[in-house]
């Protein structure tokens, strides 16, 4: 584990056994809810355990984050409608639920992110503005490996920061990734050309 303080940043970073597949096993899952989460670029997981006799919760304002990020990339919430629920925190940080993402959508994920902080924290007016930012974002790495990345601290360095650990996470990556493939001929087909899920709505 690496865990890195500076300037009121907390970070820790870990290897996690936490990935899609387990998510899909939970028992608040359905069948069609679980197949409905295998091609999302972003999966939202709820809390396990948090409060007794409540297996699966997620931070209040869960349901607003989604909607904002299911305009960027295709989105899916890890539990089945009837079993959602949120709960108010009485804290003076932005808790954001558990975020699983693929390693090819972070830069995306980041900046729909950035745009969050800013909505929240300058654009809206608030009489006591919140500053501080807690979040968990566990990497599909391009090898099927996870990482789990924690963050808390100054909300305007959420972006830098979640940038600047997976970049060191996935050194390999980044240089596949530097170096795309070279674009389809005219002559490719249709059949040819990978087909994507539509966006996943929190139900």
């Amino acid at each position: 584990m690496i865990e890195s303080t500076a300037n009121d940043v907390v970070v820790e970073v870990q290897q996690s056994d936490f990935s899609r597949s387990y998510w899909v096993s939970r028992t608040w899952m359905s069948s069609a809810s679980a197949a409905a989460l295998q091609n999302a670029d972003v999966i939202v997981v709820p809390w396990e355990d948090f409060r007794p006799n409540r297996p699966a919760l997620f931070p209040e304002g869960t349901s607003d984050l989604v909607r904002h990020l299911r305009h960027g990339v295709s989105i899916g919430v890890a539990i089945d409608q009837d079993k959602y629920e949120e709960i108010a925190l009485y804290s003076n940080a932005w808790r954001l639920p558990t975020l699983i993402c693929t390693y090819a959508v972070i830069p995306l994920l980041v900046n729909l992110l950035s745009n969050e902080v800013d909505r929240r924290f300058i654009f809206k007016q608030e009489e006591t503005p919140v500053s501080i930012v807690s979040v968990e974002l566990i990497v599909e790495g391009p090898l099927g490996q996870c990482v789990s990345i924690k963050y808390n601290g100054p909300a305007n360095k959420l972006p830098d920061e979640l940038l600047k650990q997976v970049d060191a996470c996935f050194p390999k990556a980044d240089q596949t990734l530097s170096n795309p493939p070279a674009q389809p001929t005219a002559e490719a087909t249709q059949a040819d050309r990978p087909t994507y899920q539509g966006r996943q709505t929190l139900r």
